[in-house]
């Protein structure tokens, strides 16, 4: 199956999971849009702004480039809405990848993962939060490559959605980690033969150290070009 027919696939089953969980997140996180609530930092940074080199400085050599793709535009209500977007495409990913079939299940995990204070914590972060956003799915979707493409194409595709996911914010190392994990710890309990969860591990320790590797290249030589 083409990657376009599994993305139409994906649509089409969990456009319920998307709506319901982009809905409850709005709702809930109504206040934070409506009275443009800002942390410190946001102040700072204010309503137009471009990465530069205090996000180098600290590894995210990927944010100025997701800033030049918003025209650098960070809009409390646009963010927010952009970020609760992408975090319930999230949730549509993972209920897709761990094949939970109930969908009373689906919904309820998609609300209980929208619901995390850390997310309404992240919109007061305009001017990043909806990179962070797609540092989430990116970090999802490499395992997601790592699993679903098979030989060395899986890997690199891997590789490279994770090296971005870094790019953008480092932390989602864990989430990325966590992925894993939990898939590991499913193919135990549906009692899948040790060898060929050695396999699995394998592969996922490669793409692991591939992604590492390249966004530390990555950020090498973007310190390097911009001096």
């Amino acid at each position: 199956m083409s990657q376009s027919k599994k993305l139409k696939k994906l649509v089409f089953n969990y456009y319920h999971v998307f709506m319901i969980t982009f809905f409850i997140g709005s709702v809930i996180n109504l206040s934070v849009m409506c009275n443009e609530l800002h942390n410190p930092d946001s102040i700072w940074k204010g309503d137009y702004s471009v990465s530069g080199s205090w996000e180098l400085s600290l590894g995210r050599w990927a944010l100025p480039f997701m800033d030049i793709l918003s025209g650098g535009i960070h809009s409390v209500v646009l963010s927010s809405l952009l970020t609760l977007g992408l975090l319930s495409f999230s949730t549509v990913l993972l209920v897709d990848f761990f094949q939970v079939k109930r969908r009373s299940v689906q919904v309820l995990a998609s609300i209980l993962f929208i619901l995390n204070p850390a997310i309404t914590f992240l919109l007061t972060y305009p001017y990043c939060s909806y990179a962070y956003a797609f540092a989430m799915v990116l970090s999802i979707v490499s395992v997601r490559c790592v699993i679903s493409i098979r030989g060395i194409k899986g890997i690199l595709a891997g590789g490279i959605g994770f090296m971005l996911s870094l790019g953008i914010y480092q932390a989602f190392l864990g989430s990325t980690a966590m992925v894993m994990l939990v898939y590991l710890i499913k193919c135990i309990l549906r009692k899948i033969e040790w060898d060929e969860i050695l396999k699995i591990i394998v592969r996922m320790a490669g793409f692991f150290l591939l992604g590492v590797g390249l966004y530390y290249g990555m950020m090498k030589t973007v310190l390097y070009v911009m001096n």
